[in-house]
């Protein structure tokens, strides 16, 4: 008889610890799967900012190439600008500017 409920007890324990080795097994698969979003979700944040990085060095060159000379406020506007949309109009309006006074009046009327 005491054998019966120690070996009763035993398959609870061995039960219980069954239960415990799944739950990190799902812990484990769960944290991997997270893991995996981050990484996604870091190469895309990664390739935006990288995208928007070289339209604003290509609208820093082309006012560069076209005035020659460009005012520092006007390069942290451009270089603060996070909208790609925006940063396409910008380079649009380099080459409706007569000179780097009328972009600057174009930019302000853009970023208001």
């Amino acid at each position: 008889m005491k054998r019966a409920i120690l070996a009763k007890q035993a398959r609870k324990d061995l039960l219980a610890m069954w239960e415990e080795i799944k739950m990190l097994d799902i812990l484990e698969i769960a944290q991997e799967k997270g893991f995996e979003q981050g990484i996604e979700q870091g190469i895309s944040r990664g390739k935006t900012l990288g995208m928007l990085e070289s339209l604003q060095e290509i609208i820093v060159e082309a006012l560069f190439e076209r005035f020659k000379h460009i005012p520092g406020h006007i390069l942290q506007q451009i270089r603060a600008i996070q909208s790609h949309d925006i940063l396409k109009i910008i380079f649009r309006q380099i080459f409706r500017c007569n000179d780097i006074q009328d972009f600057e009046k174009t930019l302000s009327q853009i970023m208001t």
